[in-house]
């Protein structure tokens, strides 16, 4: 069964040096340092680090179902496993809905929020959305150096519009509370203004942890900053966050994280950071190629009379207002033209890739995005990448191209991805087909490097078990 802490906890790894943070259990020397400096607070290293070194790991200190999570899905209040609709266990104070009576995440941690929670009844109309920022707004009550903390991380400049859902907390728990609070003369929430509602809604827009139907706050791992290029990652097992290295990182380096999909166009992923109130203008985003791979231009059309087939890229790519100019003809075209194309394109993409389709009917598809895009872009990207899920050993020469053509663009996002791992396995897997006569045992040494690397970044076990048999097999060639 998953276990959530009542607080959270951050361990690093090696002989300690010094603490590391208030509440640390760790036992080892310092990796990283809390810029207090800057505003949000940010981290860096605090001595050099190598490939798939553990930076720290660290459990939540607030875990909750998504904000936008469907009513009609029941869920553990506990853990957040979902349930189904025939279970019948619940909570015997509160009534919500719960996995089991022995869920490490309904006590001791639910003791307090349950006395409010049984407030406002449980009902087939319930919004589980509603349980984290209710979390969040008892930590005045349960951890007051974290509420500070979580306050003076929040930006004032940034609002959502949640109305809707602050006047659901306010009538389903919040009146009655204060109703409560009124009968029996006795403060039990200081602070449970709309206003404070509001700051979390925001503060948790921006700084958690999505995973599947969960959210979490790590006080730590949220100080991580962004970038397209970053220079650490973090994976999810039974609710504790484990970051590491991806390469050297040298001493006093600040260190990043993505927060949005590299494999998308620049104009794309600064959308999705926008929501999150963060931004980027790391080498990647500001270049208008994208370190030459052309994954956002277009083809230009040119006119009638005089057809182009230059590339439109975007003059500044970090600007909304930016104009987009062939690299060829120079003629101009505005963003939110460009924009409004892409998006129409990505809905017949995401349509298309979402039902069970042919080898041909995605050949066809691809061929018809092509004329459009440029051969990198990334929605062919996509689609390609689908086509090498499908392709057979009737098709082998097309798979390894494909597969090579992927991995060159991949390689220079993420050599570290999972994503380049399986197109890397793959390529390995096709080249050391029976059908392949004549087999290059260096370039699939090299392939095989690579894999390795992602391996050791990842620790993921699914890919690791890949990556063992790939190298056994390399090795009986």
């Amino acid at each position: 069964m998953s276990k959530i802490p009542e607080n959270n906890s951050v361990k690093s790894e090696q002989p300690i040096s010094q603490t590391c943070c208030p509440g640390c259990l760790c036992n080892s020397e310092v990796k990283y340092e809390v810029c207090q400096t800057t505003k949000p607070h940010s981290i860096k290293s605090a001595r050099n680090l190598s490939t798939g070194e553990v930076i720290f790991r660290e459990l939540p200190l607030i875990s909750g179902p998504r904000l936008d999570h469907k009513n009609d899905e029941k869920l553990c209040i506990g853990c957040c496993k979902l349930l189904s609709n025939e279970n019948k266990i619940v909570c015997p104070n509160c009534s919500l809905p719960l996995c089991s009576l022995d869920c490490d995440g309904f006590s001791p941690r639910h003791d307090f929020e349950c006395s409010v929670f049984k407030l406002g009844q449980f009902d087939q109309n319930f919004k589980y959305g509603a349980l984290l920022p209710l979390r969040t707004l008892f930590l005045q009550k349960t951890n007051t150096v974290q509420w500070q903390k979580i306050f003076e991380q929040c930006d004032v400049d940034f609002v959502l519009n949640r109305n809707d859902e602050i006047e659901y907390l306010v009538q389903k728990f919040l009146t009655p509370l204060k109703k409560l609070e009124e009968e029996t003369h006795q403060i039990i929430l200081e602070d449970k203004s709309e206003e404070t509602l509001g700051k979390i809604f925001n503060f948790l827009q921006s700084n958690t942890h999505h995973n599947k139907q969960l959210i979490s706050f790590y006080p730590n791992a949220s100080l991580l900053k962004h970038s397209c290029t970053p220079n650490t990652i973090f994976t999810t097992e039974n609710f504790e966050i484990t970051l590491r290295a991806i390469s050297g990182v040298s001493e006093g380096t600040p260190l990043t994280c993505s927060y949005t999909d590299l494999f998308s166009g620049t104009h794309v992923r600064l959308k999705n950071l926008k929501k999150l109130n963060k931004t980027c203008f790391c080498a990647r985003c500001t270049d208008p190629t994208e370190f030459g791979t052309f994954f956002s231009a277009l083809k230009c059309m040119g006119t009638k009379q005089d057809p182009c087939g230059g590339n439109q890229l975007p003059v500044n790519p970090t600007n909304e207002e930016t104009l987009w100019v062939c690299d060829k003809c120079k003629i101009e075209l505005p963003h939110k033209q460009i924009v409004k194309f892409v998006k129409h394109l990505g809905g017949q993409v995401g349509k298309t890739l979402a039902r069970k389709v042919s080898i041909e009917e995605l050949e066809e598809f691809l061929g018809k995005l092509l004329m459009f895009l440029h051969p990198n872009h990334f929605y062919i990207f996509a689609v390609k990448n689908a086509l090498v899920e499908l392709y057979g050993e009737e098709s082998l020469a097309t798979k390894i191209q494909i597969c090579e053509e992927l991995i060159d663009i991949a390689g220079k996002f993420e050599d570290w991805g999972l994503r380049l791992g399986r197109l890397l396995h793959e390529l390995f897997a096709s080249k050391t087909s029976n059908l392949v006569e004549n087999k290059n045992v260096e370039e699939l040494a090299t392939t095989i490097a690579k894999m390795r690397k992602i391996a050791q970044v990842h620790q993921d076990p699914d890919f690791l078990q890949i990556f063992l048999e790939d190298e056994s097999k390399l090795a009986s060639l």
